[in-house]
């Protein structure tokens, strides 16, 4: 019963909503940890196996592998998680399997042409970017692509999970990728007695496998048809998806453009020690994140600029929190690098510490990107992800000849802080310009 009409809103929605945050940050938060232990134990010992020249060659293998599928993405999966969570909301399924179809058409054209052009291009690439490496990286990036291939496929099924808000299936899939990576790990290295870095790649590629049969078993819906054309669907798209796509073509070049700076400023040792660094704020990143895909959701179904102010408040509260949890981390940095790694990595831990200000300044944002999200402000993302590109950038060029691993987490920092400038401004800038809510 309502008390007050008044406040018919606090009194009855809110508390459902908040439940429904928080049980579900709740499930992609414990998936994370659960997988932050996972990945933290397999990097320390593929970390003690390999050493520190090695470790920083296959981080920066995993790296490009990463970057390769990511590109196959250019904001397709953000547009169908945007206008797909709509028409789930008002149960549109047959304009739901016609969006996602365009999606899954699009990314996997994407994807094949990516790692066809990635093969062909790959010496002079690599010969360019990365002098200090060794040139056996070449063969390593060959076998790699075969898991861009299963990674791109699996990951263009995350969007369902998430329009459908099946957080706790999308929680234990994580759970099944890192837990059989980490069982391979750990097979081919005490069981096989196999420590070379190509072992270490195929443990990658073979758990990307579990994850993409996995993914399509526990779709909480099917019925996709490729040859679906839809002309209207697919131009809501493409409208949405081309500044989200600039956008993270500037943000994958800013969290992989350091890799190959310090690869080319530096020397191996230093690039072994930001990537241990990297590894644990890489785990601590995809904690974050998992949130900011829930917000990003909830924020996207709102019917009204009331019920999106109330989600954004609801969603600085979490950020807060993590804010607080991010801080407790940099002052444990010693203990936790030198359990993980030992003390060959000590250098690594003042390079964690500068990060862990960085990814502060990322999650503050989480609450403007969301309400950009939300008002269809996509434009607002490439112009965020360009600025903190420059800036990472330039100061790569400035402070890591003079301070090496240091001076690429300060610029890091740097690069998120300037994000988290232009967020809020654009935010206050666009806040009452036209019909800003589902349209």
């Amino acid at each position: 019963m309502i008390r007050n009409p008044a406040h018919w809103w606090r009194e009855t929605v809110a508390p459902r909503l908040a439940t429904a945050m928080v049980g579900n940050a709740a499930w992609l938060g414990s998936a994370t940890a659960i997988n932050g232990v996972f990945g933290a134990i397999g990097s320390a010992i593929i970390a003690r196996m390999l050493g520190v020249e090695d470790f920083g060659v296959l981080s920066l293998v995993l790296s490009l592998m990463t970057l390769l599928t990511e590109f196959s993405d250019l904001g397709l999966s953000s547009s169908l998680t945007r206008y797909g969570t709509e028409a789930v909301a008002k149960g549109d399924v047959a304009g739901f399997r016609s969006l996602a179809s365009i999606v899954f058409r699009w990314r996997w054209a994407l994807g094949a042409i990516i790692i066809f052009v990635s093969f062909l291009l790959l010496h002079p690439l690599l010969g360019s970017l990365f002098t200090e490496v060794d040139t056996r990286i070449e063969g390593y990036f060959k076998i790699s692509l075969i898991g861009v291939a299963f990674v791109t496929i699996a990951t263009s099924l995350i969007p369902v999970y998430q329009c459908f808000k099946a957080f706790r299936a999308q929680a234990l899939l994580t759970i099944g990728r890192a837990g059989s990576k980490l069982v391979l790990i750990l097979l081919f290295v005490y069981l096989l007695a196999y420590t070379s870095i190509t072992w270490m790649i195929v443990a990658e590629i073979l758990s990307a496998l579990v994850f993409l049969v996995a993914g399509y078993l526990f779709l909480p819906i099917r019925g996709f048809r490729l040859r679906t054309r839809d002309r209207q669907s697919e131009q809501t798209i493409v409208m949405f998806a081309r500044w989200i796509a600039l956008s993270q073509i500037f943000a994958y070049l800013a969290t992989r453009i350091d890799l190959a700076l310090i690869g080319a400023l530096s020397d191996a040792t230093g690039l072994g020690l930001y990537s241990a660094a990297q590894k644990v704020i890489g785990l601590m990143t995809v904690g974050v994140f998992s949130y900011s895909s829930i917000l990003f959701v909830e924020m996207s179904s709102a019917p009204s600029q009331a019920v999106l102010a109330m989600k954004r408040k609801e969603g600085m509260v979490i950020v807060v929190a993590m804010i607080v949890g991010i801080g407790l981390a940099a002052l444990l940095a010693n203990p936790l690098i030198l359990i993980l790694f030992g003390e060959k990595f000590s250098g690594a831990v003042p390079v964690f510490q500068i990060m862990c200000a960085g990814l502060a300044f990322t999650v503050a944002a989480f609450p403007t990107n969301g309400t950009l999200f939300a008002r269809n402000r996509s434009f607002a993302f490439p112009v965020m992800s360009g600025a903190s590109l420059v800036i990472l950038v330039f100061s790569n060029i400035f402070l890591v000849p003079r301070f090496g691993p240091e001076g690429a987490a300060t610029a890091y920092a740097l690069g998120a802080a300037v994000a988290l400038c232009v967020s809020v401004g654009l935010t206050l800038f666009t806040r009452k310009r036209g019909r800003v809510v589902n349209g």
